[in-house]
């Protein structure tokens, strides 16, 4: 009986050895982790002088790196992601964000010259937060710290009720006459829907009223004047969506011919 005893004992101390080895095997996990989840970013091209203000001679055309990842998914052969105009993911759609990873980010520009991506023309470092969405409007105050005047912003957006939608207005033309502001008059509502908006500022969302079948027509004057800067003719906007207007461009040029010129575009967040 004791001789029994004593198997059964150096049985189970051998089953304890082995659970044991097992589990110093087993990857640890640390309790308080968690996946990081995802955030939505906008990317938007406004900087008429991007490469006097990155001191490049080929910064209009470049690849977009969220932590060494291309957000733009681009492959050898294909166009690159960002040039002046370009709004990515997607213009005019629904689907106004690409999703990527939330947390710290290194974010890169990035060009090919000799091989892939060899050249990085802008560092910049953003700490993006799970389930937001944000907006990063390169204008020719990329390289400012503040946020604001990049434009980097979180954008707030909201669920537009039924029979409204949802707009906000960008103004990202920096070299606009100095201290002086704009509106912008809409022919529908017969009034300024955005009223003495400075250089490189973006206002929240504001909720205007939907009328199916009605489209607009929308004039940039300066501010409390009837002088016209730009127009933006017959443009629709859908019931329960999501815009941003931009006033983009070259400040010192309206000619329909310049590329670069002052212009106001529109384009879908949701």
């Amino acid at each position: 009986m004791k001789k029994i005893n004593i198997i059964s004992g150096l049985i189970i101390m051998a089953a304890m050895a082995g659970f044991f080895s097992c589990k110093r095997d087993m990857p640890l996990i640390d309790k308080t982790a968690s996946p990081a989840g995802t955030a939505r970013i906008c990317l938007i091209d406004v900087s008429p002088n991007l490469d006097s203000v990155l001191r490049t001679n080929y910064a209009d055309t470049f690849n977009v790196l969220f932590n060494g990842v291309k957000l733009n998914g681009y492959t050898a052969g294909t166009a690159a992601a960002m040039t002046y105009n370009a709004i990515y993911p997607f213009a005019g759609t629904t689907y106004g964000y690409a999703s990527i990873p939330a947390g710290p980010q290194e974010i890169k520009f990035t060009k090919g010259l000799n091989t892939l991506d060899s050249v990085v023309l802008a560092t910049f470092h953003k700490t993006l937060l799970a389930d937001q969405y944000y907006t990063f409007m390169i204008t020719d105050s990329v390289n400012s710290n503040r946020d604001s005047s990049k434009i980097f912003v979180k954008d707030s957006l909201l669920p537009a009720t039924a029979g409204f939608f949802n707009m906000r207005f960008a103004h990202a033309v920096l070299n606009d006459t100095a201290g002086k502001g704009i509106d912008v008059w809409s022919t529908r509502n017969n009034k300024n829907i955005f009223t003495n908006i400075k250089p490189g500022t973006i206002t929240g969302f504001s909720s205007f009223t939907y009328t199916a079948n009605l489209n607009d027509t929308l004039f940039v004057r300066r501010a409390g004047t009837l002088s016209g800067l730009d127009t933006l003719s017959t443009v629709v906007f859908s019931n329960q969506r999501s815009y941003t207007l931009v006033y983009k461009g070259n400040g010192n040029s309206n000619r329909n011919a310049d590329a670069k010129r002052r212009h106001l575009i529109t384009y879908v967040n949701q």
